[in-house]
This record gives C-alpha cells, sequence and structure tokens, in this order.
C-alpha cells in the first residue's frame, strides 16, 4: 500500500494519460466519463469519485494527488490514522476503476462501500488493538452510505 500511495503522490499509477504517453494505448479517455483520465482525474475528479468523496464529507475542488495530504479532513472522519483513510478510498477508487476497465464491471456506489468496509476490517488487522477502534469507526461510516 505504502508503494502504491508512493506511485500516487507522484502521479505514476498507470493512468490511460500515463499509458498513452507511453504509447501504449492511444485514447487516454476514461471508460467512465469520456474525460482524460489521469491521476487526478481517477482519483478526484472522475464522477464516479467526486460522489464517493462528496459523500463521505470531503471538498476535493481543486485537489491533486501529488498534495493529497492537503485534504481537510470532515468531521464524520477519526483524525488518528486520518491519512491511512485517504489512502483507503484512493486505494478502493483505483481497484474500483480496474474493475471497471479490466472485468466491465458497472459502477455501484453500493458496493464499493460494501468493499470499502471489507478493505477496512483487514487493514485494521494491522492496527494496535486501541486503534481498531478507528477502523470500526470507519466501517461504521461506509454502513451509513
Amino acid at each position: 500500500m505504502q508503494f502504491f500511495g508512493w506511485l500516487l503522490v507522484q502521479g505514476r499509477i498507470q493512468s490511460r494519460a500515463n499509458l498513452a504517453r507511453k504509447n501504449i494505448i492511444e485514447n487516454a479517455s476514461c471508460e467512465l466519463c469520456g474525460q482524460e483520465e489521469d491521476c487526478d482525474h481517477i482519483v478526484f475528479h472522475c464522477c464516479f469519485s467526486s460522489q464517493v468523496w462528496r459523500a463521505l464529507g470531503f471538498h476535493t475542488e481543486g485537489v491533486s494527488v501529488n498534495c493529497i495530504w492537503t485534504v481537510a479532513r470532515p468531521a464524520t472522519v477519526p483524525g488518528r490514522h486520518f491519512y491511512t483513510f485517504l489512502l483507503l478510498i484512493c486505494w478502493m477508487l483505483w481497484k474500483q476503476r480496474n474493475d471497471l476497465v479490466f472485468r466491465q464491471t458497472q459502477t455501484c456506489h453500493s458496493t464499493f462501500w460494501h468493499n470499502c468496509r471489507d478493505e477496512a476490517r483487514l487493514w485494521s488487522q494491522r492496527f494496535s488493538q486501541e486503534d481498531r477502534l478507528i477502523a470500526d469507526a470507519w466501517c461504521c461510516l461506509f454502513n451509513s452510505m
């Protein structure tokens, strides 16, 4: 996950724009909305992604992956392990995008929130016993979506 986060902040995940720059593909358009699919688009600006962030109470207008740490934390998200939470959402958006591209799985918010909850439970196993309550709070947040 740390490597994914590093690639994301560097703008180097394999978005369609990055693949087009390397002459691997010709079309850099997002398969969901048709706009250019760069890292910022996948994580923040695609219609699906922006709906996810809005539902969580985030304001991501003008935010870029290369300064993701500047995203303001909404009151509904615990402060402790906040950057881990950000990474979790980014990871799940990346996985959602890959499911669309490689499996032609239609985007569905209820499935997305269910998958976020499952992933948060897995990630919580890396937390100390007392910090697992934070992941429980994340799961409650995902359940309310």
